[in-house]
């Protein structure tokens, strides 16, 4: 999983800087677009975020594209709160 920080970019549009060592020892940093599925997602300037690399064109589905021009964003990967038994009972039975 890689790691990376909310900026913004001049253009007011959110992103994800990512910095890294290569197999040679330099740092590299690279800025990704955060995925469309986030759009409407309340990020902070300054945030801490894990997320993995998903490679999509704008008319397929990632698994099958062969597109030539597939584009790089960082899709955000949260954690889930694990709920226990009861947790998950209390829950159903507000619910009904």
């Amino acid at each position: 999983m890689n790691q990376g920080i909310i900026n913004k970019m001049f253009t007011g549009e959110l992103i994800v800087n990512h910095q890294y060592r290569d197999n040679d020892g330099r740092k590299v940093s690279e800025d990704l677009q955060i995925h469309p599925f986030y759009k409407n997602y309340k990020f902070e300037e300054g945030m801490e975020v894990r997320f993995q690399y998903a490679n999509e064109c704008y008319r397929h589905y990632p698994e099958s594209c062969v597109c030539k021009g597939l584009r790089t964003y960082a899709l955000p990967v949260f954690d889930k709160k694990k709920k226990g038994i009861i947790e998950r009972l209390l829950g159903w039975a507000r619910k009904n």
